[in-house]
């Protein structure tokens, strides 16, 4: 069952329930605010995955912008996931999985929107 406050994943994105609609013939949609301030109105159908906390939405692959020091943060893949402790792991400078709370996320990449916005360098060629 969905709820405001949800955390959901769709095919190329993840966002939060802030509002759910339901037309006259029961069809549900889920509305969400993108981070321009726009509301987006998004049928449940296309709804992957839902869930209130947000480790259960990431996937291995996804990048995490994450907090290490205070105003300092770095890019990584997720490479682990910890549900039972709600930690991800990523690579450290030696190539060792080290684990961070969630609450050290400050913004998350899916590994479909990298993939979809990806420009293959060497792919093309100019003649």
């Amino acid at each position: 069952m969905l709820e405001i406050g949800m955390y959901v994943k769709f095919k190329d994105y993840i966002s939060k329930i802030t509002h759910i609609n339901k037309t006259k013939n029961g069809y549900q949609f889920v509305q969400f605010k993108e981070p321009n301030g726009m509301n987006v109105n998004v049928s449940i159908d296309l709804i992957k995955k839902a869930s209130h906390n947000i480790i259960e939405i990431l996937e291995l692959g996804d990048l995490i912008e994450v907090e290490c020091e205070k105003g300092n943060t770095n890019v990584f893949e997720v490479v682990a996931i910890d549900y039972e402790n709600n930690e991800v792991g990523i690579f450290n400078n030696n190539f060792n999985i080290d684990f961070c709370s969630i609450e050290q996320i400050k913004s998350i990449l899916t590994k479909e929107q990298f993939e979809s916005m990806t420009y293959k360098v060497g792919e093309y060629y100019v003649c």
